[in-house]
Order: C-alpha cells, then structure tokens, then sequence
C-alpha cells in the first residue's frame, strides 16, 4: 500500500485492522496523548490500485526523538514478513542503523 502524504512523496507500508476497544491504548502508546504524534485519516492505495481511509500517525515534528528500543526492529521484521520492496527494506535498516 502506498499512502500519499498531499507532496506526492509516498510511505509503503501494511494496513493493519485496530479495534475500537485499543484505539486509546494505541494512541498512548504512540505518543498522541504526550502530543508527539496525531492522528490522522489519510488516503492509502492499494496494490490493486482501490483507495480507501485509513487511519495514521504522523508526527507532530521532525524531531520527535528516538524511537523505543526494539521499535524499528519489529518494523523492519514486519517489511521483510509482508515482501516490502528492497528499497523500503533498505530504508528502515538505514533508520535501525542511524538509531542504534
């Protein structure tokens, strides 16, 4: 899936289903409550090409801080499960690289 950011730039990435009951649970965990990230419906594109909403969370700033130990290492585990292309792989393992 492809999410388009409004700058034409693009996230790959996989959608995952969250059910109503977490949705506080996840906001805190990823840092809506302390004000470092927000949510935020955005348009996301399928392999297939089909559109639809879908919720994420985008940080508030470009400086947010390091991610939480093991964070990057699940994401990248994640993209490597799901066959991300080798670009985003490289990516993520940059980001590991850059945080360790």
């Amino acid at each position: 899936m492809n999410l388009d950011l409004n700058n034409n730039d693009f996230i790959l990435g996989v959608l995952t289903r969250l059910q109503m009951a977490n949705e506080k649970t996840f906001d805190r965990r990823k840092g809506v409550v302390a004000g470092s990230f927000r949510r935020e419906f955005l348009e996301v594109v399928r392999d297939d090409g089909t559109r639809e909403r879908a919720l994420g969370y985008v940080a508030n700033g470009p400086d947010e801080g390091a991610p939480r130990p093991g964070y990057l290492q699940r994401i990248l585990a994640g993209a490597r499960h799901h066959d991300l292309p080798a670009a985003a792989i490289t990516e993520v393992e940059s980001l590991n690289q850059q945080w360790a």
